[in-house]
C-alpha cells in the first residue's frame, strides 16, 4: 500500500515563505540591542535559517560582545504572532503537500518550537495536512542529526527507504543522507544552490513546478497515481 510511504517537509523556506517575517524579527532584535551593523547581522542570520535559534543567536551576537542571554531575551520580547500574522505559504508547495496527502502520510520536521510551528501552520491553512510535526522541543539532537526523521518515521511506522525529505537547507539533506532516505532540495528558499547540490540530494527543484515534477518522479518508483493511493 502506498500509504506506507512518508513525505517529511521542512517548514521555513520549503513550505512557508517566512523571509519577510524573519527579517522583521531580526530587525526587532538589532533595534532592541542598538546594534550598529544590523544589515550584516541580518545577512548572517538569513544564511543560518534552519538551525536552532539559540545557535543562530550565539553566532550572530556573542562574537560582537553581546551576552547570549541578552540577545536571546531580545529575541523573546518580539511579538511573534504580530510579526508572523501575514506569513504566506509558497504557492505550489502548499498545493503539492495537500495533493500528496491523498496518497501518503505527511510530516513536518522543523527547528522551530512547537508553539511557533503550530501558529505558522495555522496561519497558512496547513494545520490539518500533517499527521506528525517534529519540532526542536522534541529532539535532543537537532538537524543535521537524523533524530527528527527517526521520530517522524517511527510515529508513522515507515522504514527509511520509504521516506522522502524535502528541505531548502544543506542540513535538511545531510539529515536525510544520514538517515538513509531520499531527498528533494528546493532552491526557492534560503539555501544556496551550489551548497544544496553539494549536499547530494536525490533530486533538486529550483521552483515549485520542479518540486511537483520531482515528487512525481519519486512516487512513480512505487507505481502510478490514483485516487485511492494504491
Amino acid at each position: 500500500c502506498c500509504m506506507n510511504r512518508l513525505i517529511v517537509w521542512d517548514l521555513d523556506g520549503t513550505l512557508v515563505d517566512t523571509r519577510p517575517c524573519i527579517i522583521k524579527h531580526i530587525d526587532h532584535i538589532t533595534s532592541t540591542l542598538k546594534c550598529q551593523d544590523a544589515d550584516l547581522i541580518r545577512s548572517e542570520w538569513l544564511e543560518m535559517v534552519g538551525k536552532p535559534v539559540k545557535t543562530i543567536v550565539a553566532a550572530c551576537f556573542v562574537p560582537r560582545g553581546v551576552p547570549f542571554e541578552d540577545a536571546l531575551a531580545a529575541y523573546a520580547t518580539a511579538d511573534f504572532e504580530a510579526i508572523y500574522s501575514d506569513v504566506k505559504p509558497f504557492f505550489g508547495a502548499k498545493q503539492a503537500a495537500e495533493y500528496m496527502r491523498r496518497f501518503t502520510r505527511s510530516a513536518v520536521a522543523t527547528s522551530r518550537t512547537r508553539e511557533q510551528a503550530k501558529f505558522i501552520l495555522k496561519m497558512t491553512g496547513m494545520d490539518q495536512i500533517f499527521a506528525t510535526v517534529v519540532c526542536i522541543d522534541d529532539v535532543s539532537h537537532p538537524k543535521p542529526h537524523p533524530e527528527s526523521l527517526e521520530l517522524c518515521s517511527t510515529a508513522n511506522g515507515v522504514d527509511p527507504k520509504d521516506v522522502l525529505m524535502i528541505g531548502d537547507s544543506p542540513i535538511d539533506i545531510a539529515m536525510a543522507n544520514r538517515f538513509g532516505c531520499d531527498s528533494i532540495s528546493v532552491g526557492y528558499g534560503f539555501g544556496d544552490k551550489c551548497q544544496l547540490m553539494g549536499s547530494r540530494p536525490t533530486y533538486y527543484a529550483g521552483d515549485t513546478v520542479a518540486l511537483s515534477k520531482a515528487l512525481s518522479e519519486w512516487w512513480l518508483r512505487y507505481g502510478v497515481f490514483n485516487d485511492r493511493g494504491k
